[in-house]
């Protein structure tokens, strides 16, 4: 016989909390669990918190890791119908994500993907890696990232949170299409490699072997784009 568990109140727990798993709880006007398919699913308002995360979304379905476990045993949530997550690191907007409860670690989906904090303003059009543990982002599709006046744009980018600056940050790493419009110049080529040591940045043209272009910022050259 399939067990389901139907609630309809405002807060449902989900856990309390178990081993190094961080607590659970979430808020929504419709929460089953199906027991036996080991998940758990609710709809209308959900509001979903862990730690200092809160998840906001139409509806979520979380899966546990072993068939008819119990809700201690939630391993990940999907969340759909447009969601919207905020921490102190930042906020971010989606069409669609799940969260990974182990590694505390994020992925969203969608054509219009934005994240704001610490002086970052980040979009993308496909997809959007939020490692909360390491302090990492790793973003696809059409990214665009500025931050102190700084601007980078490429096809992938990953970067730590933390950078006191997007170009003077030794985990940027960018490919595809790469423009970066910084206080030293503007550049473009195919990759792209800004450390933090010196301040050093190295362009190449990428797998189509097209030349990098760039411009220095001297006084008479400003606002002349490559």
């Amino acid at each position: 016989m399939r067990l389901i568990y139907k609630v309809t109140m405002t807060l449902f727990v989900m856990c309390l909390h178990v081993g190094t798993c961080a607590a659970i709880s979430v808020k929504a006007d419709h929460i089953e669990w199906q027991r036996e398919a080991g998940l758990v699913t609710g709809a209308g308002n959900v509001t979903f918190e862990v730690k200092n995360l809160t998840i906001k979304a139409g509806r979520f379905v979380g899966h546990l890791k072993n068939a008819d476990g119990n809700l201690n045993d939630i391993e990940r949530v999907n969340f759909y119908d447009s969601i919207d997550l905020s921490s102190a690191q930042g906020r971010l907007t989606a069409k669609e994500g799940v969260y990974f409860r182990d590694s505390q670690a994020l992925e969203v989906y969608g054509k219009q993907i934005a994240f704001k904090g610490k002086g970052l303003d980040l979009q993308c059009s496909k997809r959007l890696k939020w490692d909360q543990a390491k302090n990492m982002v790793n973003a696809e599709g059409q990214v665009k990232a500025t931050r102190d006046g700084n601007t980078v744009c490429s096809e992938t980018l990953t970067m730590h949170l933390g950078a006191a600056k997007l170009v003077n940050d030794q985990q940027l790493h960018l490919s595809g299409n790469v423009a970066l419009a910084t206080e030293q110049g503007y550049f473009k080529g195919g990759k792209a490699v800004i450390a933090a040591k010196g301040g050093s940045l190295q362009l190449s043209g990428g797998a189509d072997n097209k030349r990098v272009q760039g411009v220095l910022s001297m006084p008479e050259a400003k606002g002349n784009k490559p």
